[in-house]
């Protein structure tokens, strides 16, 4: 029994780690993202093409899911976190 609780605890330690890292990892990404629409629109500003409002919509719409995403992620690390250690 204990050994299984061991190997909880570190499986779920490792499950704490690698939610943190992939959070700070999707930040990057919407940083990215929200950077590359803010240039393209300085760009392109007032061009009439559809295709050029539809990639700033994308990566705005990317930005926000991956806040979302990065978030729900800093919480599972966290809860997992406080969950390893109680064990």
């Amino acid at each position: 029994m204990e050994s299984t609780l061991l190997r909880l605890k570190n499986q779920v330690g490792t499950l704490a780690t690698n939610s943190k890292n992939m959070a700070e990892a999707l930040e990057r990404l919407k940083t990215s993202c929200g950077n590359t629409a803010n240039e393209i629109q300085q760009s392109i500003a007032g061009t009439s093409r559809q295709s050029d409002r539809a990639i700033i919509d994308t990566l705005h719409a990317a930005e926000k899911e991956l806040t979302e995403a990065a978030a729900a992620l800093q919480r599972a690390a966290h809860e997992a976190h406080s969950f390893a250690t109680s064990l």
